[in-house]
């Protein structure tokens, strides 16, 4: 399957594999008055409309507590951006830059807010980080082989380049999205595992009934 088909078939694979993704600070208003949701980690020249499916990924609990997949991205005080005029329109023309006091780094902002046309009841699904992480492992073991290829090929042709680890400094680029997800994948294990509690406790309390039943009809 080709770039192309692979784009065609996850508009965002070509975004999350992107080099230039930034972190960036997720705000929610309402009355004018932010609060923090969260981190995202993101390419700012995605266009808005599928920022939208990265926004799902690592944000959809905390904007289920909301309203859901009911937001509009937020232009400035007064103005929000048009769902028409989100394909469009790309994510870095709605960033604000703005200097962090207590680290003293510069911070990368997204601001969201509802839709008042949109949905109450538009919930975001969940978001397993797992497959995500196994999907990040097929693309970096083919860009791997590529470079791996493209390095052989410049020694061939006596252009010698070591190349650079661009994942090198990932840890320290990403440290609040990489511990946002830490906690989200902990949060999910603790979902998945309440859910198997209640499923084997409902089955237990079939089975009493069900016995109760039989020793009834004895």
């Amino acid at each position: 399957m080709n770039e192309r088909a692979k784009r065609d078939k996850d508009p965002l694979t070509f975004w999350t594999a992107s080099k230039r993704q930034l972190e960036v600070l997720v705000k929610y208003s309402i009355d004018n008055v932010e609060e923090d949701l969260g981190y995202l980690k993101v390419d700012l020249d995605i266009p808005v409309t599928l920022s939208r499916g990265l926004l799902h990924r690592y944000l959809w609990k905390e904007l289920n507590n909301h309203h859901g997949g009911s937001f509009l991205f937020k232009i400035d005080d007064d103005d929000t951006l048009a769902i028409e005029k989100e394909q469009i329109s790309k994510l870095d023309t709605l960033i604000k830059q703005k200097l962090n006091v207590k680290t003293r780094q510069a911070e990368y902002i997204l601001v969201l807010q509802q839709d008042p046309d949109g949905d109450d009841n538009d919930k975001i699904d969940i978001y397993d980080w797992e497959l995500e992480e196994a999907n990040i492992e097929r693309i970096k073991s083919v860009k791997e082989k590529e470079l791996e290829k493209e390095l052989l090929e410049n020694a061939e042709n006596g252009n010698g380049d070591g190349g650079e680890n661009d994942d090198e400094n990932d840890e320290d680029r990403f440290k609040n999205v990489n511990e946002q997800i830490k906690r989200q994948k902990f949060d999910l294990k603790v979902y998945y595992s309440e859910l198997a509690i209640e499923a084997e406790e409902k089955a237990a309390e079939k089975a009493a009934k069900q016995a109760a039943l039989e020793k009834a009809a004895k």
